[in-house]
């Protein structure tokens, strides 16, 4: 925005120039008319002062369009890595509770497991007192 807001700026500035331009060559041809030399030869100072700055003030509009252009166009791709990095970020993270979830599932799995060992266990330790009682 701020380099759309200098552009302006800039053409703006170039419209005024130019608007001056034209005022200094009516004030020349004026000053032709009436036969005043010196005034003549300062509105041609003047007017040529005034192209060379319309001039400079074109190009520095050009230039910023160029810059502003080359911003936009880096914006724009930057714009769509951000698009392309969200959707991986998704993905990861769905992959994340797909994971989660079957952290969850081996974790009941091994809760269950663990109470199997410790009923076989105690089902042991009862056998052996059983037999050794019978013996």
């Amino acid at each position: 925005q701020l380099l759309t807001r200098a552009v302006a700026d800039a053409e703006a500035e170039t419209q005024e120039a130019a608007r001056e331009r034209t005022e200094l060559s009516a004030s020349l041809a004026l000053a032709q008319q009436r036969g005043n030399g010196e005034a003549a030869a300062r509105a041609a100072q003047e007017r040529a002062e005034s192209e060379r700055l319309l001039a400079e003030e074109r190009r520095a509009g050009a230039r910023l369009r160029g810059s502003n252009q080359a911003l936009e166009e880096k914006l724009a791709a930057v714009a769509e890595q951000l698009v392309s990095e969200r959707a991986s970020l998704g993905s990861v993270r769905a992959q994340a509770v797909e994971d989660a979830a079957r952290v969850g599932s081996l974790e009941v799995r091994l809760q269950a497991s663990d109470e199997a060992l410790a009923a076989a266990r105690d089902a042991l330790v009862a056998a052996q007192a059983d037999a050794a009682a019978d013996a």
